[in-house]
């Protein structure tokens, strides 16, 4: 083998390794941004977890307070018919 091609093929190897150093290079910085980019959106979605834990629990607190309020004004419904009741009585009286 002639020292031109030698020297040719040589410079074709070492451009070769140092592409393939890059190559390796970008895909490592690529993985890494990745990595971080998921983690970023898991620690959102466990926040919006616990947001829509929060709202849920909210929720049931809400419909068990206006079932109450609803029961209380059954309740006071009942006594000012009692209470007009006992007055009718009075004043036939």
């Amino acid at each position: 083998m002639d020292e031109e091609l030698k020297a040719y093929l040589e410079g074709m190897e070492q451009r070769a390794k140092q592409q393939s150093h890059a190559l390796s290079t970008l895909i490592e910085n690529v993985k890494e941004s990745l990595e971080r980019d998921i983690q970023s959106v898991g620690d959102r979605v466990d926040r919006m977890s616990a947001r829509l834990d929060k709202i849920a629990a909210g929720s049931h607190y809400v419909t068990r307070l206006v079932e109450w309020s609803e029961k209380q004004d059954r309740f006071q419904e009942d006594i000012l018919k009692r209470v007009a009741a006992l007055e009718a009585r009075i004043d036939n009286r």
